[in-house]
């Protein structure tokens, strides 16, 4: 589609092929953008009715110690020193 865009244009003008192949690329990008986006709609539809399980970007964050007692549990033979 882009090549056939090119040499149409490119037999008129340089400034039009120029044109017609940006208007080829942009067409193309729309339809692998609006692909991309039903599947990605679709997936994220159908992941919980086919039981799939989650991906774990929900788990909690782990917390820090209570203050005083970080040097300790992280290096317990620093305290002793």
């Amino acid at each position: 589609m882009a090549a056939g865009a090119i040499v149409l244009g490119g037999n008129e003008s340089v400034l039009l092929g120029g044109f017609l192949a940006i208007a080829a690329g942009v067409a193309v990008g729309g339809i692998a953008f609006g692909f991309a986006l039903a599947l990605g709609s679709l997936a994220w539809w159908l992941a919980p009715v086919l039981g799939e399980p989650d991906d774990g970007n929900d788990a909690p964050r782990p917390t820090a110690p209570p203050a005083g007692t970080a040097g300790t549990a992280i290096f317990p033979d620093t305290a002793a020193a």
